[in-house]
């Protein structure tokens, strides 16, 4: 039984993956080529993805083509080319990620000839510019619906951080620094978070679905002290974020603070559809975000649209 080509492509990056190698001292113990050798995680796990999305294109847009041999220079470049919408960044992402895929498939397949030939990096095409807050810049609720189901099929420290804000509706540093394991209170269904802006204790409802995800993040173990959720820096979420809208093909670059005007709106229109007045719910919901209450003009203008 033949194998897919995400298979074959996967199965040559592991072929040329020295795990546990150091590049330098491999190169000073060996005069051998090693251009096509892959000496660390995060570069065979880019690599990976990269030969994932291109598998996938394969499967669109070639659906007889079966053997990696069998591969053009036309169609790489045809699949870079596809990517013009993506900042200029990760277009030169791309377009070395496919050379040395090419390099380790040539390595690892006699049948296959290197096709990384006259291949042209596409020049970026994204004009978009992120404006930055502001009502108008929520999160669309389907792009935030297509985010989440990208971070829950591929967990990490920065997709969980995401999918907390869904339920949590707090500031970036407030979900990457102030989500401790012993303000976690199960028994209690209480979330208390700290380390919070004017330094004030926050607290929210465990729903299941939320006391579901805490308990699948604390088993992660990121902090080995055991102590915080998470052990990344706020700047490493926004990153994420940007990647992955890339990704997706979403036109707009949200940020944390997108997601949480989202949270917010959701927050508001569930209080209106409950009955509350709109004063009420706006006193609310400036009380959910952590603002102090007399901020409800600022609320409208950088967050929620009311009735």
């Amino acid at each position: 039984m033949a194998h897919s080509l995400k298979n074959q492509i996967h199965y040559s990056i592991n072929q040329c993956w020295k795990e546990n190698v150091q590049k330098h001292s491999y190169k000073e113990q060996n005069s051998k080529e090693s251009s096509y050798m892959i000496f660390s995680f995060s570069e065979a796990f880019r690599l990976k993805d990269v030969g994932k999305d291109f598998s996938n294109f394969l499967k669109k847009e070639h659906p007889d083509l079966k053997q990696i041999k069998d591969i053009s220079p036309k169609i790489i470049q045809d699949f870079l080319d596809g990517k013009t919408h993506c900042s200029k960044q990760t277009i030169a992402n791309y377009y070395h990620s496919m050379k040395k895929i090419d390099m380790v498939l040539s390595r690892t397949y006699k049948s296959y000839e290197t096709k990384f030939i006259d291949i042209i990096k596409p020049v970026s095409q994204n004009q978009y510019k992120f404006t930055g807050r502001g009502v108008t810049n929520q999160i669309p609720p389907e792009d935030f619906r297509r985010i989440l189901d990208y971070c829950k099929q591929n967990p990490s420290q920065s997709s969980y951080v995401v999918r907390l804000q869904q339920h949590l509706g707090i500031r970036v540093n407030e979900l990457v620094h102030g989500l401790k394991i012993q303000n976690i209170h199960f028994d209690k269904n209480e979330l208390v978070i700290t380390n919070t802006k004017a330094g004030k204790i926050l607290t929210r409802q465990l729903t299941p679905e939320l006391s579901h995800l805490l308990k699948e993040i604390i088993e992660k173990k990121y902090d080995t002290s055991g102590n915080r959720l998470f052990t990344i820096e706020n700047a490493s979420v926004n990153r994420y974020l940007s990647r992955v809208e890339e990704k997706l093909d979403i036109l707009g670059r949200y940020s944390i603070h997108n997601l949480r005007a989202r949270v917010a709106q959701d927050y508001y229109d569930s209080l209106r559809s409950a009955g509350f007045s709109k004063n009420e719910a706006l006193q609310k919901t400036s009380l959910f975000l952590n603002h102090r209450t007399e901020r409800e003009q600022m609320l409208t203008r950088s967050y929620i649209n009311v009735d």
